[in-house]
């Protein structure tokens, strides 16, 4: 069958689509409103939508121009900036016109432009029907990382549409924006969502490497904001371009600022080398190369390397071809690669639910790391954003030394992805007795961070170097049995016993308003409050601050965020009786008017 290189487009945060009314032609932009006055009422009317201001001037201006569409452009987020920030479908003239004359009025602007989707089809479409070979799986281990977990009760975010009708989708996704756009228009988020997490061992289609996982989806950075809120752990983003600019990266950053603080991982696609950036492989891409998103490169996976008649970038393990075009990005803001060539998902743009593919680019890369980080959390979902991060890096496969990688040194990112060993660590991090174990590292940057307090680590064979920074704690000892450990000036070991470990993320169910307490409330008593024995039968005692005599209501949560026992106490010292609970890890909140805090205790 004859292979076609298509190039699909996407809108960056909101759909953006141009269209014409006669000769004018309608853009979507952001516009900046930093006054809450200036903010218009929509009126919607028959099909057209009109906007009141307080001021009539203004009224009688936007009246004056077509506009189409008139909305918050990123609900939810926390950020002072994006609070202010409203998207408006207008013609161009209007936007012109708000920036000679009415600048007092508004802020800053800037046109929502589109973006590639980072995706190479290839034209290869088979039925559902019958059994498709899915290598890339077995290359990274996700067969044994399956033994292990499953990812039940973990929910994914993949930030595009998607077709939640696929076969291999239905009942286990939802779209969270609630908007129903047409099953041609979200092929290439359905064919990324397939890849992270299509139903599993149900006998048709396709394995995924979420297994179990359920899927939230929502398109674009717009989107980023309520997927997190509808209780993903993990988003994936396969989308971006090399062109940055100025309003949409600084809005872009503190979107993900507030996701990756608020507990949950963001993944990207590095890019398309000169396929989605004619700039040159090894430009960054955004949001890939933000702060706090996890790039994920590509490499092949089907042949051992030197295989006769096969090209290079299929050869297991290999970044591209030595000879353009040099369609696979390569920077130093690269964190993994992963298997992107070749790669079985749904069918492109097709609203045949039950239709196949093979296909390639980062776009498949990253859902492959998405995937297994939802696996992660099914096994210890204690683990913060930074942990899972240092996991997958600590355990990645160093390819950047294979001989047909060398041109790419330092550029790949700490290595490739192996489900298995980083699935193994992160059930090891959350054992009674687990022991987790850094070996044959070469690490010369990054921050690496295990912070949860696995009961024993061992190091050996590692070479820190550079600017890397390793702090790590453990609940009973560190042993260093060998390699060098002499960071640069900038970097630094930092190897802690800590014998209880308190802290987990994990997202319970709690009143909004619970989560914006007043700015004055402690939340964080510290040592001041203690809960003990710990570990425990089920049977504990908690001792208040004797400066907290108020009335404190008590709840223990799984580490699913289940609510599983709820009180009232008063007095500063109280016992607890949970015994009829499941061996495992549990969190006690407790509320009050003047404060708010966690404790994590064991149940054995």
């Amino acid at each position: 069958m004859k292979k076609h290189l298509l190039i699909f487009l996407v809108i960056f945060f909101i759909t953006s689509d141009l269209y014409s009314q006669g000769d004018k032609e309608i853009k979507a932009y952001y516009l900046e409103i930093p006054n809450l006055n200036n903010v218009p009422k929509v009126i919607a009317q028959n099909g057209k939508i009109s906007l009141n201001f307080k001021d009539v001037t203004l009224t009688e201006l936007f009246s004056n121009y077509t506009v189409t569409d008139f909305k918050l452009a990123f609900p939810g987020a926390n950020s002072e900036l994006l609070k202010v920030v409203y998207v408006i479908g207008c013609n161009p003239a209007l936007i012109e016109k708000i920036e000679a004359d009415y600048s007092s009025y508004f802020g800053r602007h800037e046109a929502i432009r589109p973006i590639e989707l980072l995706y190479i089809p290839n034209d290869m479409v088979v039925s559902g029907s019958s059994a498709m070979a899915q290598p890339e799986l077995s290359f990274v281990g996700a067969p044994q990382a399956w033994d292990i977990s499953k990812a039940n009760n973990v929910a994914i975010g993949i930030a595009e549409q998607m077709n939640v009708s696929h076969e291999d989708l239905l009942g286990k996704s939802v779209n969270v924006i609630g908007s129903n756009p047409s099953a041609l228009s979200m092929g290439h988020g359905t064919q990324v969502g397939l890849i992270a997490g299509a139903a599993t061992d149900n006998g048709i289609g396709m394995a995924a490497m979420g297994f179990n996982a359920t899927i939230k989806s929502g398109e674009g950075f717009s989107a980023l904001i309520p997927i997190a809120n509808s209780g993903a752990r993990v988003i994936n983003m396969s989308w971006g371009s090399c062109n940055k600019m100025p309003l949409e990266s600084q809005y872009g950053q503190l979107i993900i600022d507030q996701v990756w603080n608020s507990g949950v991982v963001l993944v990207a696609a590095a890019g398309n080398g000169q396929h989605s950036c004619s700039l040159g492989p090894d430009i960054d891409h955004y949001p890939a190369s933000l702060n706090h998103v996890i790039s994920v490169t590509v490499v092949g996976h089907e042949f051992n390397i030197g295989t006769a008649g096969t090209e290079p970038k299929n050869w297991k393990d290999v970044h591209l071809n030595p000879y353009p075009p040099y369609n696979g990005t390569h920077n130093i803001n690269v964190d993994l690669s992963a298997p992107g060539r070749n790669i079985l998902t749904g069918g492109a743009y097709s609203n045949n639910t039950a239709t196949y593919a093979y296909g390639g680019g980062t776009s498949f890369s990253a859902p492959m790391v998405t995937g297994t980080v939802g696996l992660m959390f099914g096994i210890n979902p204690c683990l913060f954003p930074d942990e899972i991060e240092s996991i997958l890096k600590l355990t990645a496969f160093k390819n950047d030394t294979i001989p047909d990688n060398l041109p790419y040194l330092g550029r790949l990112g700490a290595g490739r992805l192996d489900a298995y060993q980083a699935v193994k660590m992160a059930k090891d991090m959350g054992l009674p007795l687990g022991t987790v174990e850094v070996k044959n590292r070469i690490i010369d940057r990054w921050d690496f961070n295990l912070r949860t307090a696995p009961y024993k680590i061992k190091m050996q064979d590692n070479y820190v170097t550079g600017n890397a920074t390793l702090d790590f704690t453990s609940r009973n000892n560190i042993e260093i049995l060998s390699g060098d450990y002499y960071p640069g000036s900038t970097g630094f070991v930092d190897l802690k016993v800590k014998s209880v470990n308190e802290i987990c993320n994990v997202p319970t169910q709690i009143n909004p308003k619970q989560r914006n307490l007043d700015k004055n409330v402690n939340t964080g008593l510290g040592n001041l409050t203690n809960l003990y024995p710990n570990p425990n039968n089920g049977s504990f005692t908690i001792s208040l601050s004797s400066e907290t005599k108020e009335e404190v209501v008590l709840e223990i949560y799984d580490i699913y965020g289940k609510l599983v026992y709820s009180s009232v106490q008063k007095g500063t010292t109280f016992d607890v009786n949970v015994s009829n609970l499941s061996a495992g890890m549990y969190l006690v909140k407790m509320l009050g008017d003047s404060y708010n805090e966690t404790i994590k205790f064991m149940k054995k």
